[in-house]
């Protein structure tokens, strides 16, 4: 299945896809509706390259959250070639 990308409200979005382990996930995100950090759907703030670590994912409203989500994600996914498939 391809990762799948759905708004809900400007202010969040999910995002669904397999897995490594082959499990059907949808994660949700979340930021105020006037901006800032981004949460997901346990409240815990994302990080860039929607990691565990790192600086904390700031959204400015200028844009819908799915835009900033996506290209989180692709900065993810080049990590993720980086480091030999390896989660980080």
């Amino acid at each position: 299945m391809r990762t799948k990308f759905i708004q809900y409200k400007p202010h969040q979005c999910g995002l669904e896809f397999v897995n490594f382990a082959g499990v059907y996930t949808i994660v949700e995100y979340y930021a105020a509706a006037d901006g800032g950090y981004v949460t997901d759907q346990d409240g815990n703030q994302v990080c860039n390259a929607l990691c565990g670590r790192g600086p904390a994912l700031w959204w400015s409203n200028s844009a819908p959250l799915i835009d900033l989500i996506r290209k989180e994600y692709r900065k993810h996914k080049k990590l993720f070639l980086l480091v030999g498939g390896v989660y980080v």
